[in-house]
């Protein structure tokens, strides 16, 4: 079990231990520009922070009591012997009286029945229900508290999943979860057999236990849903990127006539259209090497970009080449300039 007597300095060193990944991944999703950033970031940010803090608080310094856990006694103990240990660690003596809380406590606990009823509900429920004689009284005053933290988690994780969050699909998967916890803890508490063995030590505290896994849940579901599932932003209609293409298409445009008028102009100054014919020059002595060269036919043959008539070693069809004994290379740029020129003569008609 727990720390029950959880100091102040324990929560704010786990409470640095929230803080301080929060404000980090704060500052992480700031510095990523590319990603879309949900309308409702920091809002959320901040609530599932205060939530997380507000838990954790619950579960170190709000722990639900016991009893025999905190004097470490035995479930067996007589109610006339836990009286006494109280007064002793009161520093009072045997007449002494005792809070009428406690009183009213330690004389429920003089019946079995009463002792499982504690292991169930846990012991604000027999210490304060001034009504309750049967199991099913202490099961329904038991009821609202648990209920309503499932409301307040629910109502969280509907928050956290708003519209305009970007994880709007993980309502269904936040809610189910709490429905179904909400479900295995009352089956749980109500049907669960209590077993008490005869030294009344070790015995399953299922009120605590099942409290405990509660804000559990509580304390990880909302950061689950807010960082680590990933995101769905909404995608753009197509009419909001009709403008982002005409933009671009004009820049093509006015690039093309920019091209057009280039080569013009080159060769209108001489200084430039000697570099253009010298540049094209080297080209084409340079693709004559190439083609002229055996060892280069011959490696482009194997990596099937020949561009020579005949195969490897002047073989007639070797590897690289088509069917018609033109190389593969040729037959590719072939294919491309005809279908080039088909898809312009069509733009022309």
């Amino acid at each position: 079990m727990p720390v029950l007597s959880a100091s102040i300095d324990a929560f704010l060193l786990t409470s640095l231990a929230i803080i301080i990944p929060a404000v980090y991944y704060s500052r992480k999703s700031n510095g990523a520009p590319s990603s879309p950033v949900p309308p409702f970031r920091k809002p959320l940010s901040v609530l599932v922070l205060l939530h997380s803090l507000y838990v954790l608080y619950k579960m170190i310094l709000h722990f639900p009591p016991n009893l025999f856990m905190r004097m470490n006694i035995p479930l067996t103990m007589p109610s006339d012997e836990i009286r006494a240990r109280l007064l002793r660690l009161a520093g009072m003596d045997a007449q002494g009286q005792l809070p009428p809380s406690l009183e009213t406590l330690i004389s429920r606990l003089s019946s079995f029945d009463a002792r499982t009823v504690y292991v169930r509900f846990g012991q604000a429920v027999i210490q304060n229900c001034d009504y309750c004689q049967t199991p099913s009284e202490y099961a329904l005053h038991a009821l609202p508290t648990p209920l309503l933290q499932y409301i307040r988690a629910a109502a969280v994780v509907g928050l956290v999943t708003i519209v305009g969050s970007y994880r709007e699909r993980w309502r269904m998967y936040g809610i189910a979860a709490i429905v179904c916890s909400a479900v295995v803890e009352a089956y749980i508490v109500l049907t669960v057999q209590i077993k008490i063995p005869r030294s009344g030590r070790d015995v399953v505290m299922w009120h605590d236990t099942m409290w405990l896994i509660r804000h559990l849940l509580f304390l990880a579901l909302p950061p689950v849903i807010h960082v680590f599932l990933p995101a769905n932003p909404p995608t753009p209609p197509p009419l909001a990127t009709l403008s982002t293409v005409a933009s671009s298409l004009d820049q093509t445009f006015l690039r093309l006539h920019l091209l057009r008028y280039l080569q013009g102009a080159s060769l209108r100054v001489p200084e430039f259209r000697d570099r253009k014919e010298a540049f094209w020059e080297t080209q084409r002595q340079e693709g004559t090497w190439g083609r002229e060269d055996e060892n280069v036919r011959r490696i482009a043959d194997r990596l099937g970009l020949g561009y020579d008539e005949r195969g490897v070693d002047g073989e007639g069809e070797g590897v690289g080449t088509s069917t018609s004994g033109e190389g593969r290379l040729r037959t590719n740029a072939r294919v491309a300039v005809e279908g080039l020129k088909n898809g312009l003569r069509r733009n022309t008609q």
